[in-house]
């Protein structure tokens, strides 16, 4: 089921994925710098419109294109996987040397506790990529635990790491993830001018 939910704040705006988005998708997910952290992806681009026809089928699932206020696609985002009050966020993937990773967590996360009263978010990040890991411990998500070679990425198996959000920890996480996002918010209005 196709969505219309739009949100934006702290200089990102994230809208739902559009078919016209499926070569962005593929580009960034196949690029040289993603390629040690995502699932493979296929190269040819009707697939990846295949997928999203298919994911406008599933109505507990919400892909998002993230975009700079100048409309430029910076990444993208999901929030899926929704069973009662708890939901899965993945597909996150923004622009090296965008830094609009705080804004749209802040945001999906919002999105989450906020309008869909969600009362728990889980997600998982592969193991040996230490700098998402330390972006989410620094806002107080917790790792609950590990899935050994849970992916194959490049051939090889990789371990995974899980962590969750409650609705009680969402206050002080918020309050420190609004610090970041006002970064990138400045970093965003200083490159418009």
């Amino acid at each position: 089921m196709r969505h219309n939910i739009e949100i934006e704040g702290w200089g990102v705006r994230m809208r739902p994925v559009e078919f016209v988005d499926a070569e962005f998708i593929v580009q960034m997910r196949r690029a040289p710098f993603a390629k040690r952290w995502l699932n493979d992806t296929d190269p040819d681009v009707t697939k990846q419109i295949a997928w999203i026809e298919r994911y406008y089928e599933r109505p507990d699932d919400y892909y998002f294109c993230v975009e700079a206020p100048s409309g430029v696609r910076v990444g993208m985002i999901g929030l899926y996987n929704i069973e009662g009050q708890s939901a899965e966020i993945g597909r996150l993937f923004i622009t090296p040397g965008v830094p609009a990773a705080a804004a749209t967590t802040l945001l999906t996360n919002t999105l989450a506790f906020d309008t869909f009263n969600m009362k728990i978010l889980h997600w998982e990040v592969m193991a040996d990529n230490t700098k998402v890991l330390s972006f989410h411990k620094r806002y107080g998500a917790r790792e609950t635990g590990i899935l050994h070679s849970a992916h194959i990425i490049g051939g090889s198996p990789v371990d995974m790491i899980k962590f969750e959000l409650t609705r009680d920890d969402w206050p002080k996480a918020a309050e420190l993830l609004t610090k970041y996002a006002l970064l990138a918010e400045r970093w965003f209005n200083a490159i418009a001018e």
